[in-house]
């Protein structure tokens, strides 16, 4: 399963890069949200850093491609999709927490594969903002749509 995001993150990053979407100068923070955006941001943070070599971009300027951790994951909260609808806003709230210190004035790369559902990602971008993330610009795997 691993493998196979990496791959989808690698193919849709290389579709961004072709459509002017993506560089490697675009953002300031690559970040998946765990656990399963972990593995789609590798594999597009590694076709960025790819092309970024080709063009001879120095390997510091490279260093801002790496994936950072940008949540911490409350994995005490449980299963917020089968919760009843009042507990189920509080579960959410508690369920990702954005670091601060990773996100605090960076235009953010952030790659969520439930958000095709929309549940939480408004209440996510809220939480980014307020931990003082300046952009940010949200991705999933339209790939497989």
């Amino acid at each position: 399963v691993y493998r196979f995001r990496w791959n989808v993150g690698w193919r849709q990053a290389e579709e961004e890069i072709k459509e002017g979407l993506l560089t490697h100068d675009m953002f300031e923070c690559f970040a998946g949200v765990p656990d399963s955006g972990i593995a789609y941001i590798h594999g597009c943070c590694a076709r960025v850093v790819k092309e970024a070599l080709v063009k001879g971009v120095e390997p510091d300027s490279i260093v801002r491609i790496l994936p950072e951790q940008a949540y911490d994951k409350n994995r005490y909260v449980g299963r917020t999709f089968i919760a009843r609808p009042g507990k189920r806003e509080e579960m959410l709230s508690r369920k990702l927490i954005p670091i601060g210190s990773t996100i605090k004035g960076k235009i953010v790369y952030d790659w969520d594969d439930t958000s095709i559902r929309g549940n939480t990602q408004r209440r996510k971008n809220m939480a980014l903002r307020m931990a003082g993330a300046r952009e940010i610009h949200n991705r999933f795997d339209r790939l497989l749509l």
